[in-house]
């Protein structure tokens, strides 16, 4: 795509089981990558994954490694086993949420406490524990790059995601706020925002009845260029995460179709 961009380096990819982080770790594989590390929380299908990554990348060790983004102790897990594989870490990319957050949209006052805190933990306190791990093994490694997936709902409120947008306005405003403190080391810190992304579980999801669906449908028609799929976004974050985008940091990508000018 760009020319083996990400030679030899070391990358870790959470939730790339399917969709986005699927598509981003076989892209980051046939950009040169010597080892992608992929993973989700279901042992069975991640093997799976890893093994049809690895037939179409035949260049690259692809390794999948199971944890739970709302568990500390298999997040930590997850990169000491990445530092061991790999000799370290050069790239990270946070695709994947903790499971208890992601309900279909919904107005606030017909949200319970249980799911709220469970937006707030899944979308934002996975990210924080994750970075807190992957700075030192950058910083081991002089520098490297971080990029999240998060929404363009971190930047343009939306009627029936309050609190989700709320919880990724918060990550932008972290990744924005590390890229600052983290320059200094040669780490960049940026940000995917897409909208829909046509061809997930999640498109399904959220068009499948209800308050979601009418409001994602409006919001569909509003993409003059068509949705983007996991492809798009793989090129979006292979860009952002290489030397391509040497000096780009602290930066909220909108990945949208033209949904909005955010």
């Amino acid at each position: 795509m760009f020319g083996r961009t990400l030679e030899g380096k070391v990358a870790l990819v959470t939730g790339s089981t399917s969709g986005v982080g699927r598509a981003t770790a076989l892209t980051f594989a046939q950009e040169g990558a010597a080892v992608v590390v992929i993973n989700g929380r279901d042992e069975i299908s991640g093997k799976a994954v890893c093994a049809d990554l690895a037939a179409q990348a035949p260049d690259a060790e692809i390794h999948f490694v199971r944890a739970d983004m709302n568990s500390r102790a298999d997040i930590a897990a997850l990169f000491a086993r990445t530092a061991e594989i790999g000799g370290g870490l050069d790239v990270f990319v946070h695709s994947g949420y903790g499971g208890s957050g992601n309900g279909k949209p919904d107005l606030f006052e017909n949200m319970d406490l249980d799911e709220l805190e469970g937006v707030i933990s899944s979308v934002f306190t996975s990210l924080v524990r994750c970075c807190h791990h992957a700075v030192p093994l950058l910083k081991a490694r002089g520098g490297g790059s971080i990029l999240g997936v998060i929404s363009d709902a971190a930047k343009v409120p939306t009627p029936g995601e309050s609190v989700h947008g709320g919880a990724l306005g918060g990550s932008g405003m972290f990744l924005r706020g590390l890229a600052r403190e983290v320059g200094r080391y040669g780490i960049r810190v940026n940000a995917a925002c897409p909208s829909l992304i046509r061809d997930t579980r999640n498109y399904d999801k959220v068009m499948a009845d209800g308050f979601s669906r009418k409001l994602f449908e409006k919001i569909e028609k509003r993409a003059t260029l068509g949705l983007p799929g996991p492809d798009d976004l793989a090129n979006l974050i292979t860009f952002l995460s290489g030397p391509l985008a040497a000096h780009i940091t602290g930066q909220l990508v909108s990945i949208n179709g033209g949904i909005s000018g955010a």
